[in-house]
């Protein structure tokens, strides 16, 4: 891994200098160097966020949540959990990363935090936008790994498939799981016009007129 990273870098492929980043960082996890895992988070996160790459977001983020409750920012900790459980909605990411279990670390944040205090900040991670959350778990890793960093513009647009909106993947997805458009504008509260709307723009954006071709599509991409 030190050696794919050290060639993605000189030849400056940054998708590739993430994912090995990422894959170090699990490393120093297993070997309990939290310092070191830190780093590379911030590295792989800094790359990711760069791409604007929300699948690479997504697998980070819930890597980081234990060292961040690990190091002494409980609250902190509450609202990235909160954060990659809507990334996990967004890019169907497997609910357990295989370094940092949600619901054990829940459990352990509520008990620190109480019940109240941890739900307002999951809340709030919840309702980030993807960059934003990119752009506060950076600054989190930052401030642990004691550098300054001043924040990225988003200079591409975010990797959600054929260009998909957030709000559009969430209307996908239910269509997918069988709802009809008004029980979609229940679970979104939206009213079925503005459900209506947005499958004109999805069906656009996939160049197809069927809601089956559609459903077809959120399946084969893991947004179901």
């Amino acid at each position: 891994l030190e050696q794919a990273l050290d060639r993605f870098r000189a030849l400056g492929i940054t998708r590739g200098t993430a994912w090995a980043l990422a894959h170090l960082a699990e490393i120093a996890q297993l070997k309990d160097d939290r310092q070191r895992a830190i780093e590379l988070h911030l590295g792989a996160l800094s790359a990711y966020r760069e791409l604007g790459d929300t699948w690479g977001v997504g697998e980070e983020v819930p890597a980081m949540v234990a060292l961040v409750a690990a190091s002494g920012r409980p609250e902190a900790a509450a609202r990235l959990l909160g954060a990659a459980a809507r990334l996990r909605e967004l890019t169907g990411i497997a609910p357990k990363h295989r370094l940092s279990d949600p619901d054990r670390l829940a459990a352990e944040l509520k008990e620190h935090l109480g019940e109240e205090l941890f739900a307002a900040a999951w809340e709030a991670g919840r309702a980030l936008p993807v960059e934003q959350t990119a752009a506060e778990a950076e600054a989190i890793a930052a401030e642990l790994a004691g550098e300054e960093r001043l924040p990225l513009p988003p200079a591409r647009q975010w990797a959600l498939p054929a260009g998909l909106s957030e709000r559009e993947v969430e209307v996908l997805r239910l269509v997918a799981r069988g709802l009809t458009n008004a029980e979609v504008a229940a679970q979104l509260y939206l009213s079925p016009r503005t459900v209506e709307a947005h499958l004109r723009r999805i069906y656009d954006k996939l160049g197809t007129s069927s809601r089956s071709a559609a459903v077809r599509f959120a399946l084969e991409h893991d947004l179901s």
